[in-house]
């Protein structure tokens, strides 16, 4: 394809500052437009209302493709009293499916990238169902891995015409020259300490109160928990906060700016996420892309993570964590070999292959027609 009247226009939703969508949509193939669909007002509301005359608007550009990654604007600010709550959800379960069938009305193709099979907040009235309908709806499907096929397929999901693209490299973004020692001193975390670390931002089901008490619970000295990142739960913040005083946990619950990122997993000998449920976890991969080893349970795409990139457990065993978190400490000698091997596995994640083959997909979607 030449000129600009042949490019393949692709409206993207929502605009988000997770910077997955920077890194496929700067590396793809000059025939590919991208325009995100944002919201002109303050009023996510308000904003949800306007996206219809905006679908119709780029429609009539010629945007042909419009690619779903996310759907959490479509919630509910009522989270503590359940009458509204149940309004509310009633009423974003309603304005969701309205704005998934203004979509097909209007002609676009329809592309969802599932980034998480179900909502990880409960925002839709059947959360399932909704799941279902959207995938029907779908003329393409990007998923991360095999587990994302087989958790749809389990779930009554329709998996027709699904792409599997990894995720990338997340460490190309990010500073990454600072030494352990320097970072620690930087912390204020001695050499000889062994660190666990958690990086990224803090949400309920990301389990950071269990990583706490298991923590607590190891019976060693000279052992520290870092944990970094932004919280917006003010309950959680504070749940976590109540441990500000231990000497050995060491808290920033704070946006981390760029340039900083490396300070706090150049510190740790090993990252732990102890998810209570994940799809995908951009916070692994960026992980593993320092060269640091990784505690998780098997779920989500991290089922098809290689053993050798750090020690892994059963979701459903409640002492799990614990012991893999013993096991490190006991092990140390083991996690340099395993963030090598981080460093190997994350290099083979290029950005450059994951953008061609996100366009490839748009390509063979829109021959269809």
């Amino acid at each position: 394809m030449t000129g600009k009247e042949n490019k393949i226009k692709v409206l993207v939703y929502p605009r988000d500052p997770n910077p997955y969508q920077e890194l496929v949509y700067s590396k793809i193939p000059d025939k590919v437009q991208v325009q995100y669909l944002d919201n002109p007002t303050r009023s996510n509301t308000l904003g949800l209302i306007l996206l219809f005359p905006q679908l119709l608007y780029y429609r009539i550009k010629k945007s042909r493709i419009f690619h779903l990654h996310w759907f959490y604007t479509f919630y509910t600010p009522f989270r503590n009293r359940i009458f509204n709550n149940l309004v509310a959800r009633a009423f974003y379960t309603l304005l969701f499916l309205i704005f998934l069938y203004s979509i097909k009305i209007l002609g676009y193709k329809l592309v969802w990238t599932v980034h998480n099979v179900v909502p990880l907040e409960k925002q839709f009235l059947n959360t399932v169902r909704i799941m279902r309908i959207l995938s029907k709806l779908c003329d393409s499907k990007i998923v991360h891995s095999e587990t994302t096929l087989s958790n749809m397929k389990r779930l009554g999901m329709d998996v027709e015409d699904s792409h599997i693209i990894p995720i990338g490299n997340y460490g190309v973004l990010y500073p990454n020259k600072i030494k352990k020692n320097e970072a620690r001193k930087k912390l204020g975390i001695s050499s000889k300490d062994f660190v666990f670390c958690f990086f990224g931002i803090i949400e309920n089901y990301k389990g950071v109160p269990k990583l706490i008490t298991d923590f607590l619970s190891l019976d060693r000295k000279n052992i520290k928990l870092l944990i970094a990142g932004k919280c917006s739960n003010p309950d959680l913040k504070q749940k976590i906060m109540n441990y500000n005083n231990y000497s050995n946990i060491h808290l920033k619950l704070d946006f981390i700016k760029d340039k900083n990122i490396q300070i706090y997993l150049k510190a740790a000998d090993i990252a732990v996420y102890p998810f209570r449920s994940i799809t995908t976890s951009s916070s692994v991969i960026l992980s593993l892309s320092f060269g640091v080893p990784i505690i998780c349970p098997r779920m989500g795409n991290l089922k098809d993570l290689p053993e050798n990139l750090g020690i892994f457990y059963d979701p459903d065993d409640k002492s799990g964590l614990l012991r893999c978190m013993e096991q490190a400490v006991k092990n140390k000698e083991i996690l340099d070999e395993m963030g090598s091997n981080a460093l190997k596995y994350t290099k083979d994640l290029s950005w450059d292959n994951i953008s061609f083959r996100t366009s490839e997909a748009y390509k063979k979607m829109l021959m269809t027609d």
